[in-house]
């Protein structure tokens, strides 16, 4: 997964995602309520990474990545299961 944490290709499963979506929220919370210099850097990298695993969740969903602009879709990455099965987006996970 860490390798590959900043590419849009690929599908993961649902606790990689949850793994990833729930700290880096967090971290982006915590950030706003502190004065940091480098806040927006941090949030343009979280914002890379979170996109990146949801494009890569909603692949193995059989989705486009493009999904993830619906509102609250992001809830159903985490709880929907994936596809068993080869779709157009790759093998399933491991």
């Amino acid at each position: 997964m860490l390798p590959h944490i900043l590419s849009f290709k690929g599908r993961i499963k649902r606790l990689p995602y949850a793994a990833t979506f729930i700290p880096l929220m967090t971290l982006s919370n915590y950030l706003r309520d502190v004065d940091v210099d480098y806040e927006l850097h941090i949030n343009v990298a979280v914002a890379w990474i979170v996109l990146a695993q949801g494009a890569k969740r909603c692949h193995d969903l059989g989705v486009s990545g493009w999904f993830q602009a619906i509102p609250f879709f992001v809830f159903g990455l985490m709880f929907v299961k994936g596809n068993d099965i080869p779709n157009r987006f790759g093998p399933p996970p491991p």
